[in-house]
């Protein structure tokens, strides 16, 4: 990841999902309805994406970061 677009994109990210899901699992609200879907969508999926997402962008910004300084 040479450039820090994506990288801060993915940390945006990572924070959105995270915004989602810890609210809702810290009131015990572990799923819901997805109407478009007609399914379940789980927060800890969230939860994993947001932790997932951040750390990449966060990993990227650092490479980003290391490049330009060398």
């Amino acid at each position: 990841m040479n450039s820090r677009i994506p990288s801060i994109a993915y940390v945006v990210l990572g924070l959105f999902c995270l915004l989602i899901s810890v609210p809702q699992l810290f009131h015990h609200h572990y799923e819901y309805f997805d109407s478009f879907e007609g399914g379940w969508v789980s927060y800890l999926f969230f939860l994993l994406g947001g932790v997932w997402f951040l750390v990449y962008g966060l990993i990227g910004l650092v490479r980003s970061k290391r490049e330009n300084t060398e």
